[in-house]
């Protein structure tokens, strides 16, 4: 007996409101097919109509910071806080988690997610390699400029 493998998707919508009947699902971009589809924060397809409660991605409906992952904040979209190059689908009357553009973070449009929180972190690591390389090349410098 064969078992064929059942992709799961959730159901094509067009704005969040179409996905009002499935609690917690909201309309994003799926990341298999990048259809507008209603999924869970976690951009999961529900499983037998419900959804876990996780932190929400981007672009999903939210009520307060604290629904949206780290790195984004719960807001209304306007023309200030919108990515160049991603199209106005939704509402601006829905709160949904937007990147945190003041605090760095900045929305990657070929992955869906908030870019910006690894640049201070490599930043701290450029700063401790430059540190500790600097007598080494002090030393270095010395050195050829003794033999001169």
């Amino acid at each position: 007996m064969f078992f064929k493998h059942i992709i799961v998707k959730g159901r094509e919508c067009s704005t969040h409101e179409d996905c009002s009947a499935i609690e917690r699902t909201s309309c994003v971009r799926d990341p298999n097919d990048y259809k507008l589809r209603c999924l869970c924060g976690d951009d999961s397809p529900p499983a037998n109509g419900l959804c876990p409660d996780v932190l929400k991605g981007l672009r999903h409906k939210c009520n307060n910071n604290n629904d949206c992952e780290d790195g984004m904040v719960c807001q209304f979209e306007n023309n200030n806080n919108r990515t160049i190059g991603v199209s106005k689908f939704m509402s601006s009357k829905i709160k949904q988690c937007l990147c945190d553009n003041d605090n760095g973070y900045v929305e990657d449009i070929l992955h869906d997610i908030c870019n910006g929180a690894n640049d201070s972190y490599l930043v701290n690591i450029l700063v401790y390699v430059c540190s500790l390389m600097t007598p080494f090349a002090f030393s270095a410098f010395m050195a050829i400029k003794k033999n001169f």
